[in-house]
């Protein structure tokens, strides 16, 4: 069938392996879906190891995250993990954290939309394969990578996934300084989006590698704006500090009081 490696391993295929297998998740019935799981983590496997067709990788699970049940994404979503702390530590491209950090910032949002603790739990999963590995995921990956999202529709979906994760989790603030640090780099997200003029195109040109391979889901992590980000992004980030900081608690103080000045004075505390 179309998810026999053998047949995805011939690398002109692969788009319409993803696009095939991301149609079953869309429009299928939810039998056929969950019989295509497993040959579907599989593929991402092999993906993520094929660094001219990582991104396609990510499409295929920006799919899943849209298209699962919640309980199938928990059950399914340390294996994800794994695969992807693998490739990380066989060998981290830029393309590869960029495409990852959109994607965890879908699914952080997608986990919030299930459940109300969904997005601590989403972290949780991480933490719990290894002791540090959550802080190791932000400090290695995610904030290394916020200057690099030079297009709105990028930003504004890392903006109101960090706020989310940043003014939710009991997990990040209970991490004083990479709370403090992310915080920090949330706000220059946060400031560098304000000043960014609207009519910005929206997608990056594509690279080279990309063309060659011809693929129908380039735009792999492209999320659905009416779903994931709703409103302007700075509005979102005032509106959940608003929150954050009217439930005042001994953690809560002490994340704030760590802030630098300049970026107590930009929130306005």
């Amino acid at each position: 069938g179309v998810l026999n490696q053998q047949f995805y391993a011939n690398r002109q295929y692969v788009p319409s392996v993803v696009l095939f297998v991301s149609t079953v998740f869309k429009y299928y019935r939810p039998e056929t879906v969950q019989e295509y799981i497993p040959h579907t983590l599989a593929l991402f496997d092999h993906l993520a190891f094929t660094k001219p067709l990582d991104h396609e990788g990510f499409s295929l699970l920006a799919s899943c995250v849209d298209n699962w049940k919640y309980a199938n994404l928990q059950s399914e979503m340390n294996h994800i993990w794994q695969t992807i702390f693998r490739r990380l530590s066989a060998g981290k491209t830029n393309k590869f954290i960029k495409n990852l950090v959109l994607w965890l910032s879908r699914c952080a949002l997608v986990f919030q939309k299930h459940s109300s603790e969904g997005i601590e739990t989403f972290l949780q999963q991480i933490e719990q394969m290894q002791a540090g590995l959550l802080e190791m995921l932000f400090r290695n990956a995610i904030l290394p990578s916020l200057e690099w999202f030079v297009h709105k529709a990028d930003r504004e979906l890392v903006i109101v996934a960090m706020t989310s994760m940043l003014l939710t989790s009991e997990s990040l603030l209970s991490n004083c300084s990479l709370w403090r640090d992310s915080f920090v780099s949330l706000c220059r997200l946060v400031e560098k989006n304000k000043n960014t003029p609207p009519s910005e195109p929206l997608r990056e040109n594509v690279g080279r590698e990309l063309i060659a391979v011809k693929s129908a889901t380039l735009a792999s992590c492209e999320f659905e704006r009416t779903i994931h980000v709703s409103g302007d992004p700075a509005e979102t980030f005032m509106r959940m500090l608003n929150a954050f900081t009217a439930n005042q608690t001994e953690a809560k103080l002490s994340a704030i009081a760590s802030l630098p000045t300049s970026v107590r004075t930009f929130i306005g505390l």
